[in-house]
């Protein structure tokens, strides 16, 4: 599909006004506002035996995108760049970056996270009540223990996502108080 390798993702250079797929030549020519890159992170709910034979790599698994590969009511069907997408519904991204949270490392990818979930909530177009319901739904007491003890010794992430979102921090973490409640 003309995606380039980069580790254990790919990416594709667009031209953010016409949606015309760049060369590298192209790309290199073109001001950095008009390019529009797209990434793509393999993420399966089950890694396939020949999957690093094929690919080189070991794809990042999650078992709670299982229900997206087997029921439309699970995911959100577009077609962006001539491509036909399907995108986990918001209570199963929500979940999924729940259960990342305690397992990522004092890094930006943890900042995103936290930004991710409060976005997800505020902006999925779900009430909040009805995605924190679908959302717990999904996920297990444990999971709800571990980001809240997570979160008891990192009281210094919403700071950082204060810095990231420019949203106050106390915000922030009133939101996931809510989320936990």
């Amino acid at each position: 599909m003309g995606f380039n390798n980069l580790g254990f993702r790919y990416y594709k250079e667009v031209h953010y006004e016409t949606g015309k797929e760049l060369t590298s030549e192209e790309a290199k020519r073109t001001p950095t506002h008009d390019i529009f890159t797209i990434y793509i992170d393999p993420i399966v709910n089950k890694i396939h035996p020949s999957f690093k034979e094929t690919f080189g790599f070991n794809p990042v698994d999650e078992p709670l995108l299982t229900p997206v590969f087997h029921h439309k009511k699970y995911r959100r069907e577009l077609t962006e760049f001539n491509k036909h997408l399907w995108l986990p519904t918001p209570d199963i991204l929500l979940a999924t970056k729940i259960k990342s949270v305690p397992r990522r490392t004092k890094d930006e990818k943890l900042i995103k996270d936290i930004c991710d979930i409060y976005s997800l909530l505020w902006y999925s177009g779900k009430d909040f009540k009805k995605i924190r319901e679908e959302t717990w739904n999904i996920l297990n007491e444990n999971d709800n223990k571990q980001l809240q003890t997570f979160i008891k010794k990192e009281q210094d992430i919403f700071q950082k996502a204060h810095i990231a979102m420019d949203i106050d921090a106390e915000t922030i973490k009133n939101l996931f108080g809510q989320l936990l409640d």
